[in-house]
């Protein structure tokens, strides 16, 4: 039995059953998993018994470093959904130490200096942990009221259904991307370790992937915006180029080098080299979870560049890496398309522009407009679609016909409004973002 098949028979006859209550936190669209069958004889049975069952114990597990900012917040939003938080501190020189220690007493709080390698801090947690399972969550996460109480039941149901692998929760950005490749959650007794000095990993000690399993669950994350995002870009690449020393043969880190590259607005050619050195290293590497993010990384720095031929054999490549189900493919194709439909309007306005002055000569007439406002008013559609206002404000003054002028101007008019509009309840959204954000800080 597959996982959406039993899905469907507690809804139709035991929906009000925890078991199809707690169901509901791991069945979408990723998660389809084949099912043991059950050892505990009908469907009915199955549901009494697992009424009966207790919840497994669940390890909150945090490293930190000169995380003050974001600690107490971090802290007051999960403290009461786990039966351990464990933090190792890197031998913080801020207050992240004297605010756990006076604000959260009961937090389990070890130091172990910094070592410039993100994983022997969260192994080290590990080996602290006392529970079934360890849910790890960073400084710059919190939970919010309406996620409360789930992460031990979706611990509960996939012990039960003894689905193998590690959980990612939706992790919120806040910018409301999402990302659910998070991987936070595991069973300790699987022996799952973290691996890579950054852009750490949880693998089975033979290095293998765990599956991943999706969870509807929502933990949130600010630690990136643009100046935070810049210098931890900064730092995690220097672990990641000793990284590439340390595991040559390894593609991964060829992407993150290129990914952190292209943040920071760096020589495409190098970023270009390193991806095609990284799908070189594919051939002969059997994880290939990194090979579709790579590929779009080729696709974005082909448009860049302006590379259209590679452009659309790595569309190819991406679709068909991704089973025809990445949006990305027809973002790129629409870029390629675009980009023609852009060059043919600017070079069709610069031919109008350049006959402009021919059409005002008395050997030229027209049936459409005799002062020839016809062809201005065209120019005015073509800067407007191109994005070029300035140049179509200049237009305007240029038409001698007032009809055509009033409508024209009439345009404006509209456009103006609308964005004024937009503006405002932007500006509205924005400040009770601002408001919720203090919120969550105080």
């Amino acid at each position: 039995m597959h996982l959406n098949e039993l899905y469907t028979i507690l809804k139709e006859n035991f929906e009000n059953s925890a078991l199809f209550k707690d169901l509901k936190l791991i069945s979408n669209n990723y998660n389809n998993f084949f099912l043991d069958p059950f050892k505990k004889g009908s469907i009915e049975e199955t549901v009494k018994y697992y009424e009966c069952l207790g919840s497994p114990k669940v390890t909150c597990g945090i490293i930190t470093y000169n995380e003050e900012k974001n600690i107490k917040r971090c802290l007051k939003s999960i403290e009461e959904e786990f039966d351990e938080i464990i933090i190792v501190d890197g031998g913080s020189i801020d207050k992240t130490q004297f605010l756990v220690n006076k604000y959260f007493p009961k937090i389990k709080l070890y130091i172990e200096p910094w070592e410039n390698n993100f994983s022997l801090q969260r192994n080290k947690v590990i080996q602290y942990c006392c529970s079934d399972w360890i849910f790890f969550v960073d400084a710059d996460n919190y939970m919010k009221n309406s996620e409360k109480k789930q992460v031990k039941r979706i611990a509960k149901v996939i012990s039960f259904l003894n689905i193998q692998g590690v959980i990612s929760p939706y992790i919120i950005e806040h910018d409301n991307s999402y990302s659910i490749e998070t991987r936070k959650m595991f069973r300790k007794e699987d022996g799952i370790k973290f691996f890579g000095k950054v852009h750490e990993e949880p693998l089975y000690k033979w290095k293998s992937s765990p599956q991943n399993i999706v969870a509807n669950f929502n933990l949130f994350h600010d630690g990136y915006k643009h100046k935070k995002q810049h210098e931890k870009t900064v730092r995690n690449l220097k672990l990641v180029k000793e990284m590439m020393k340390e595991e040559k043969e390894n593609p991964k880190w060829n992407y993150f080098y290129a990914r952190a590259l292209c943040f920071l607005d760096q020589d495409k050619e190098v970023i270009k080299a390193s991806l095609l050195q990284g799908l070189k290293l594919f051939d002969r590497w059997e994880d290939k979870r990194y090979y579709p993010h790579l590929i779009y990384y080729l696709c974005k720095i082909s448009y860049e560049t302006n590379d259209y031929t590679n452009l659309k054999k790595y569309i190819v490549m991406l679709d068909n890496c991704t089973n025809s189900l990445c949006s990305d493919v027809d973002y790129f194709n629409t870029l390629i398309l675009l980009t023609s439909i852009q060059y043919k309007l600017k070079s069709l306005n610069d031919i109008l522009a350049e006959n402009n002055n021919k059409y005002s000569s008395e050997d030229y007439f027209s049936f459409t407009n005799h002062a020839h406002d016809h062809i201005n008013v065209l120019r005015f559609q073509i800067e407007l679609m191109l994005g070029e206002y300035e140049n179509a404000l200049s237009i305007i003054e240029k038409v001698k016909t007032k009809k055509a002028k009033e409508d024209m101007q009439n345009e404006i008019i509209v456009l103006n409004k609308d964005l004024t509009q937009y503006i405002k309840k932007t500006d509205t959204f924005y400040l009770g973002a601002k408001n919720e954000i203090q919120e969550n800080n105080s």
